[in-house]
């Protein structure tokens, strides 16, 4: 599955609207930059590998954004 058939199984699961808006070049798998349609950005986080790894991958990615949410001006929110 590539980030944007991704990102439209998200929508229709959880009746949100946001659109690809690009991939980071940098990173151990893929990053991509997403946007609503009020221009609130978020990062799309895809991760390879068998769904247990996925899903720890996913908490440790959690952990960490709550971490710097805690030190940082700009405070991004992950949801698993």
């Amino acid at each position: 599955m590539d980030a944007a058939s991704l990102l439209t199984l998200i929508n229709e699961r959880h009746g949100t609207a946001f659109a690809l808006v690009g991939r980071y070049p940098h990173g151990e798998q893929g990053a991509f930059a997403v946007a609503d349609p009020a221009g609130e950005r978020g990062v799309l986080k895809w991760y390879a590998g068998e769904p247990e790894m996925r899903l720890a991958r996913l908490h440790e990615t959690a952990a960490v954004t709550a971490h710097l949410r805690a030190r940082v001006a700009t405070r991004p929110r992950a949801t698993c």
